[in-house]
């Protein structure tokens, strides 16, 4: 997102950005780190970032500084400001206490307004089943989280390893859709195949037929498609467009081959 802004390119699922300066306030990775990190995704998405378009300011070790380094930051000078992560500005508050993080919320707030700059935050989801709850419900924390930010975007585990349903809940603006995105070092990239509803099931039954369940039924016997499909309804129980969904994404991936309408593992 921040190397969106700075370059004015689109981000994640098509959406435009407004280019303008950002500030990216780097709480958690080693300096070098973050720096290899902000020329991989540029290399990755083959933008270029201007001088003076993305400032990185690193307090890992740090991160009390900020209070008076904020203040010193002119109106104006940035469009993006990015707090990366959020309970390194805790600072002995509980972030299960409504008043404590109403407290935090209020400084992100003042922030906002004295530099003009929008402000994003990061926050964790807690342990366990998130598939159970609704996207505003699965920050960690006391509500005061997701109810005051005006916009918030969500990445929930899917059933489908390294992949995340993304969900965005905006105040101001109209809903949009959920998407799915496949985490490809350094990306995130849209899968229009993924369904953002396959969430992950934490302590529940696995998953009736896996993508190596699949491959295993034309690993020694290439076969037709609707063949594939009656073998793994049988041995799997699974339903048709879970089949054709999953058979899609293994094609996607590069993992399946088709030779003379028979499908192989590749």
């Amino acid at each position: 997102m921040c190397v969106s802004v700075a370059t004015g390119a689109e981000c994640l699922n098509g959406r435009r950005t407004g280019k303008g300066p950002v500030l990216f306030v780097n709480f958690e990775l080693p300096a070098e780190d973050c720096a290899l990190r902000f020329q991989l995704i540029c290399e990755a998405r083959k933008l270029k970032l201007e001088l003076g378009m993305l400032d990185v300011l690193n307090l890992r070790g740090h991160a009390r500084d900020w209070d008076m380094i904020k203040n010193e930051i002119q109106h104006g000078r940035y469009k993006l400001i990015d707090l990366d992560p959020t309970y390194k500005l805790l600072w002995g508050r509980d972030e299960n206490k409504t008043s404590d993080v109403a407290l935090l919320m209020d400084e992100f707030d003042v922030l906002a307004e004295r530099t003009g700059a929008a402000v994003i935050f990061t926050q964790h989801f807690p342990k366990g089943n998130q598939a159970k709850k609704e996207a505003i419900d699965r920050l960690a924390g006391a509500g005061a989280f997701g109810r005051d930010a005006d916009t918030i975007l969500t990445f929930t585990s899917l059933s489908t390893e390294d992949c995340y349903a993304v969900e965005l809940i905006a105040r101001l603006h109209p809903s949009m859709p959920k998407f799915a995105v496949r985490w490809q070092y350094p990306l995130f990239v849209v899968d229009p195949i993924l369904d953002p509803e396959d969430l992950k099931q934490y302590g529940g039954r696995p998953a009736a037929c896996t993508d190596e369940d699949l491959l295993s039924l034309i690993r020694d016997k290439p076969l037709r498609a609707g063949k594939w499909f009656q073998e793994a309804h049988e041995e799997y129980h699974i339903s048709e467009r879970t089949f054709y969904r999953m058979k899609a994404s293994l094609q996607a991936r590069d993992r399946i081959m088709c030779v003379a309408n028979l499908w192989t593992p590749k």
